[in-house]
């Protein structure tokens, strides 16, 4: 699919890029719930310590493991292996910037905000599964297997909570999607219990770096020091003439973040939290405040963040279009 392609979708600003080079029964799931599941189970082969929790296994979620790997031939994760994402990232991001996101040619994406931690959240705050065994904490294997033995109930729990399903829906959207330093995108949130892959947090971290020169980037990459510093030059190539104030001005232009901050183009301001009292929460105790804490939070999680990924992917989209219809009149000119 090329960009013109994509921008002749009837709304291009909802397209599921994991649909992009998937199987053509991947891409027929109507439902998100089940979609959600059978992408996880797909990837989650790699990693042998999977659908465990310490030495004992989820069958049912072996099960399913088995028979998505059977049933649907390929799928993508797209952030980085999205040949469309990819045409995008180029066309939409300067190469200034892209250069700390590029190896051998592929750009690194990052998926901003992420289902898993706030699922695992869902489960517990809103009590479900309580039919069903489970070892240990609250997760995507004990929520796989929990799919696989008791898909209606739980489907049926799943899509009570409000915007959940819509959520599913739209996390593979375009306005998810962003270029990040290569290296960088597994370790916000893969064991990082100090972020948990929570954007509103990794974006307030950023505000910070630029606005009081609070250098708290070694919590977005946890425990690795160069890609630290890789992740601080990338930052830094949004600063202009040592004005690290305007840097966070450009961050936000140039990453299509409006939605996602307060203020508006004459000066755009701190980032926006994802349910109330986030940052507070965070502040005070980063593993404990980091994660939704309560039913109401939860909701307002799902809530904001789909406000938050439609209106950028609609921005992204107009200016596809805007960059296509210049285009058109250079070709006219000639």
């Amino acid at each position: 699919m090329t960009i013109n392609d994509f921008l002749d979708l009837p709304n291009p600003e909802i397209y599921d890029f994991s649909n992009n080079k998937a199987d053509d029964k991947y891409q027929t799931i109507t439902d998100p719930i089940k979609k959600y599941f059978v992408y996880k189970a797909y990837f989650i082969a790699r990693y042998k310590w999977y659908l465990k929790n310490g030495n004992v296994p989820y069958p049912e979620g072996l099960a399913f493991r088995d028979c998505t790997h059977k049933k649907y031939k390929s799928i993508i994760d797209p952030d980085t292996n999205s040949p469309l994402l990819q045409d995008i990232y180029n066309s939409l991001w300067d190469k200034k910037h892209l250069v700390h996101c590029t190896y051998r040619g592929n750009i690194t994406g990052e998926t901003l905000n992420s289902v898993q931690t706030t699922l695992n959240s869902t489960l517990k705050e809103f009590n479900m599964g309580t039919y069903f065994r489970r070892y240990g904490n609250y997760s995507i294997n004990y929520a796989i297997a929990l799919f696989k033995a008791c898909r209606d109930t739980f489907t049926n729990e799943l899509g009570s909570v409000p915007k959940l399903k819509e959520f599913l829906s739209i996390y593979h959207t375009l306005g998810n999607f962003m270029p990040v330093p290569v290296g960088c995108n597994s370790p916000r949130g893969f064991q990082n219990t100090d972020i948990e892959d929570y954007w509103d947090i990794t974006l307030k971290i950023i505000y910070e770096y630029f606005t009081e020169k609070d250098d708290g980037v070694a919590l977005i990459i946890k425990k690795c020091p160069k890609l630290a510093e890789k992740y601080k030059k990338w930052l830094d190539s949004f600063i202009v003439d040592g004005n690290r104030c305007e840097g966070w001005q450009n961050f936000v232009k140039e990453n299509y973040l409006q939605a996602f901050v307060s203020g508006n183009e004459d000066q755009y301001g701190r980032p926006k939290e994802l349910w109330d009292n986030h940052f507070l929460n965070w502040e005070s105790d980063h593993k404990k405040g980091v994660k939704p804490g309560n039913k109401k939070d939860i909701e307002q999680f799902y809530d904001r963040a789909c406000e938050m990924i439609l209106a950028r992917g609609n921005q992204m989209r107009i200016a596809l279009e805007e960059m296509k219809d210049k285009e058109n009149r250079a070709k006219v000119d000639k």
